[in-house]
């Protein structure tokens, strides 16, 4: 047995630029190797071409490369020759294989999203005329940016050469024609679409029956538990149709499923924007509460500082009345000056000291007169101790 393929590592091919790391794959025409890109110092793959496998059917595979490498959903080619056995040189794809991709719980919208990568990947190589015809989990990675990544392409086919009976093909991921060696076209990929789009959602290959000729229109949901939507298995259906003409088109696989997720998107930024304002609601509603709380909260302690300040008033009358009656008008001005001090302070930290004259006087209207009351008691012992000048500062007169 030759030993060709297991003797590439430590190798320098394209003129020293690439040197050939680790065996990291092989596929049905190729051994692929991770390689490092010594001018840009860039991690790469290199895929040669298995020993006794035709070099027109290599050279084929990297001239169908190097046409998808524009879609991001393929694998671009850097380079190729034909020194050390045919090779060619291209994206090293670092992420995941659909199998261990799909292992971990995923989304429903992750599962749509990547899968509308891949009907994307499916619609620009039939624009370009080529079909895959094994399109499969084994064949499907997923990079660490989240971009799907469509592989292995060594057995695809140009539609206008295409066989009756192509070569090769994965029994379990195949359309029928492709089993029953018949007439083959790019619907062949429309059934793996429909094959991934059941597994990925179900985890399980489709089921036996739909390579039955005569069939139940609802031979599918019958088969096994479905948990799939309505509009995702009516897809899968569609998909899955025995006879290829009656299967839609990549494109329009795309477009529904495109659509469904904006449906999904939609009803979900409904349904977001129907709790916002619901909660929108009740956190005014308890604002409002809270703030009406307070204030009557605030309105009842302030009552009850205001009696007891209307005892201190009541008492002070008759305290500055006798000191006037003795002549002590000193006392006066100073008593008056003190409850005006600390009723200054109380009201600095109460907390309706913001609240306008006019409303306190509302509430409290008796406030005013002991005000002005006070004012009066002032001036007149100011008055009687010949002191004009605080008078007329308090009444803001000049003399």
């Amino acid at each position: 047995m030759s030993t060709q393929t297991d003797s590439k590592t430590g190798l320098f091919l394209g003129n020293g630029r690439f040197q050939v790391g680790e065996k990291i794959g092989e596929g049905g025409m190729g051994v692929v190797y991770q390689a490092l890109h010594l001018d840009l110092d860039f991690p790469i793959a290199i895929k040669f071409k298995k020993t006794g496998r035709p070099l027109e059917m290599f050279e084929r595979e990297r001239e169908i490369a190097a046409k998808l490498g524009h879609h991001p959903c393929m694998p671009y080619v850097v380079d190729c020759a034909n020194d050390h056995g045919s090779w060619y040189a291209m994206e090293l794809v670092q992420g995941k294989k659909a199998e261990e991709y799909f292992a971990t719980a995923r989304s429903f919208e992750d599962s749509l999203e990547k899968f509308e990568q891949l009907a994307s990947a499916v619609e620009y190589a039939h624009s370009l005329g080529l079909v895959h015809r094994d399109i499969k989990p084994s064949n499907i990675y997923i990079s660490n940016e989240g971009v799907v990544k469509l592989l292995d392409w060594g057995i695809s086919e140009e539609l206008d050469i295409i066989k009756r009976g192509g070569r090769g093909y994965t029994e379990r991921w195949s359309a029928p024609e492709q089993i029953q060696k018949g007439k083959e076209t790019e619907k062949v990929d429309i059934w793996g679409l429909g094959a991934m789009l059941w597994w990925m959602f179900q985890g399980t290959s489709i089921p036996q029956e739909a390579y039955q000729k005569q069939r139940s229109d609802k031979w599918l949901s019958s088969s096994q538990e479905v948990s799939l939507p309505p509009e995702i298995q009516r897809l899968v259906e569609r998909c899955l149709e025995y006879d290829p003409l009656d299967r839609p088109s990549a494109k329009e696989v795309k477009e529904e499923i495109k659509r469904y997720r904006e449906k999904i998107l939609k009803r979900e930024l409904l349904s977001w924007q129907r709790r916002l304002k619901r909660r929108s609601r009740i956190f005014l509603a308890l604002v409002v509460f809270a703030l009406t709380s307070a204030f009557l909260f605030s309105l009842y302690r302030y009552n009850q500082i205001w009696q007891l300040e209307d005892e201190k008033k009541r008492h002070l009358v008759e305290l500055t009345g006798w000191a006037h009656q003795a002549g002590d008008h000193k006392q006066v001005i100073q008593w008056i000056q003190k409850y005006r001090k600390e009723k200054a302070e109380i009201d600095k930290n109460w907390l309706l000291h913001f609240l306008p004259s006019p409303l306190l006087h509302y509430f409290w209207p008796e406030d005013q007169k002991w005000t002005w009351l006070f004012a009066y008691r002032e001036a007149r012992a100011y008055r009687k101790l010949g002191q004009y000048e605080k008078v007329l500062q308090m009444y803001g007169s000049k003399k």
